[in-house]
């Protein structure tokens, strides 16, 4: 009879651990099935940087640094803008889902290959940002994260790229080059590295060097940091890089910190001049919103003389009121022309003249 019992015992004790470690294994499988969610913090994000650097998406170079949505720079992340026109270039499907509250993000066709408006739509250096408050479903996967939160502006969702982001949700391949910028490629079977213009960055480290041969002061980095500023915002005002270049040569010598009777930084830019825009002295004296402003500032003279290199460059020096009477000295004009020339004759020797397309209507006199 005790024998009976204690196998019964035995029994039931065994099922019961039986059952303990089923419920057990259930909810460890339930654990790694649903991954807990990330409760959404409200931050403001004061002063995030607008990204100024280049963008390759698919092989098309885009500037969006005076776009209504800039890229901008977080944490040391960049940020996309969830717009409609970013949806167009990058192939992405971007739409609000009323029904649950969610940003739908979905991979689709590529359908433009750059921004149908190009002109400048703002002049900030940095936006004023919160944490994006809603969630947001990117193919399928939904995306939180307290490291790389998701943040808006203007409610506009911007979402991180990171390499979780690019590699496992976007399923994108995307390089980053410290000169160039970033190169995004929609396509996983073509390697973004392969968007890289190697001989385009041989030309610009071959200014780079003409720069410090120029002011042996000058470190590579700050080099680099002047040539692809100088690049960057060539392009945004459609300027004629090697005449740009030329000019902050005529202007400073490449030396940031040049002042010479009220003229300021690397163009030369006057306090009063600057002050009209809002920019203080100790501003003019950064390089990025010294170039920034002069080649806005020198954009404007050709916009006003019609692309003549000759008025527009006479009249950045000595102002448009002796052009506009015809008593400007064409010295000035001459001197960069000859520093252009010398320029134009280094890249030719190094093969490199005729990588880059810098023409404008220059020759417009």
């Amino acid at each position: 009879m005790l024998k009976r019992i204690l196998c019964t015992i035995t029994v039931v004790v065994i099922l019961t651990m039986m059952v303990v470690y089923a419920n057990v294994d259930n909810n460890i499988g339930n654990s790694l099935a649903q991954e807990p969610e990330v409760a959404i913090e409200f931050k403001k994000f004061d002063g995030v940087e607008v990204y100024d650097r280049g963008i390759n998406v698919n092989g098309q170079k885009i500037n969006s640094y005076h776009s209504l949505y800039s890229f901008v720079v977080h944490n040391d992340i960049v940020y996309l803008p969830a717009t409609y026109g970013n949806g167009q270039i990058f192939g992405l499907d971007i739409n609000w889902n009323e029904e649950n509250s969610q940003l739908h993000i979905e991979n689709t066709k590529v359908k433009q290959g750059n921004y149908k408006e190009p002109w400048m739509k703002h002049n900030l250096k940095q936006f004023d940002m919160t944490t994006y408050m809603y969630k947001v479903n990117i193919n399928g996967k939904s995306y939180q994260s307290l490291e790389y939160p998701i943040l808006e502006y203007n409610r506009i969702a911007y979402i991180p790229l990171t390499y979780e982001i690019v590699n496992d949700y976007l399923h994108w391949d995307y390089c980053f080059d410290t000169d160039m910028g970033i190169y995004i490629s929609t396509n996983k079977e073509v390697s973004a590295e392969d968007l890289v213009d190697l001989k385009e960055k041989e030309f610009y480290k071959a200014l780079g060097n003409y720069a410090m041969s120029i002011n042996k002061d000058l470190c590579e980095a700050d080099a680099m940091n002047i040539v692809i500023t100088m690049k960057d915002k060539c392009e945004l005002y459609d300027m004629d890089k090697l005449l740009v270049f030329s000019t902050i040569w005529q202007e400073s010598w490449f030396k940031p910190d040049t002042y010479y009777k009220g003229a300021i930084g690397l163009m030369q830019i006057m306090g009063r001049t600057g002050a009209s825009a809002g920019l203080t002295p100790e501003m003019l004296y950064d390089p990025d919103t010294n170039i920034d402003f002069g080649i806005s500032y020198l954009s404007d003279k050709m916009d006003r003389y019609d692309e003549n290199a000759l008025l527009a460059l006479s009249a950045y020096n000595q102002g448009i009121t002796r052009v506009d009477k015809g008593i400007y000295n064409p010295k000035y004009y001459n001197e960069i022309m000859e520093k252009k020339a010398k320029v134009e004759k280094y890249l030719e020797g190094q093969g490199l003249l005729a990588v880059v397309d810098t023409s404008t209507s220059i020759g417009n006199q």
